[in-house]
């Protein structure tokens, strides 16, 4: 019982210094001459006008992303011992994700804005989805593996996609600044909530808890996604409207 009671308090205490630290972003203003894509990216704001509300669900989105990233990578290691891999197998699994993770990094530099970023975005994380799903069925050998890398590469790869996202909504980038703190949250929340939904049972439920974040993060971003796209096209429109008169 005081274990438990501890695991409450200091998933409470998180939480609160979480909240707080979402108050504190009306005492930061940009600093610095703004570009001609920021002017741009705010005109084309003030235009469309994104709601508070709609920003607040895309980052909860973004929120839950890094929750089911977080939990399965801390407690990637332990699935394993928990089923009986091998350790060798193990540090196999969990080194070639890390590899992964380096290679989705490059890919979203490669690929850029060339296929824009709602695809990305749906693709990793309904492909990701499924594997995950095979993985809650049955964890074996080829799941455990397969899991890893499909986490930790959509991680990397989706991470740069998700803050051009927030710095198309909000030229100022304290949505970005905002976005190291959400990671760093989620990560932390991860395990607790897990261990306090489940007690003994957390590595039964591992995978589907991470599904689940994963499909509740898609839902609540993919309107987020859709207005930064919109208007991602309408600053590049704006941009060589102004080039013309240069």
């Amino acid at each position: 019982m005081r274990l438990l009671a501890s695991r409450k308090y200091s998933s409470t205490h998180l939480i609160c210094i979480y909240t707080a630290s979402f108050l504190l972003l009306r005492f930061v203003s940009p600093a610095g001459k703004a570009s001609r894509e920021q002017a741009a990216t705010h005109s084309a704001v003030r235009q469309n006008d994104v709601s508070t509300i709609l920003v607040a669900v895309g980052l909860a989105g973004v929120f839950l992303f890094y929750l089911g990233v977080g939990t399965f990578w801390a407690l990637m290691e332990r699935l394993g011992e928990h089923v009986s891999i091998a350790t060798e197998t193990i540090a196999t699994s969990i080194s070639l994700a890390a590899f992964a993770g380096g290679v989705g990094g490059l890919a979203a530099v490669v690929l850029n804005l060339r296929i824009g970023r709602l695809l990305p975005v749906v693709a990793t994380i309904a492909t990701t989805s499924v594997i995950l799903g095979f993985l809650a069925d049955s964890v074996m050998q080829s799941t455990y593996l397969v899991s890893g890398i499909a986490v930790v590469f959509g991680w990397n790869y989706l991470y740069p996609y998700i803050a051009g996202v927030l710095i198309t909504i909000d030229g100022s980038a304290r949505l970005v600044a905002l976005l190291a703190s959400l990671q760093a949250f989620a990560f932390a929340l991860g395990p607790p909530i897990l261990s306090l939904l489940f007690g003994d049972n957390i590595y039964k439920y591992l995978a589907s808890f991470t599904l689940f974040c994963y499909l509740m993060s898609l839902s609540l971003l993919l309107p987020l996604v859709i207005s930064a796209e919109r208007l991602r096209k309408r600053v590049a429109l704006n941009c060589a409207d102004n080039s013309e008169y240069d």
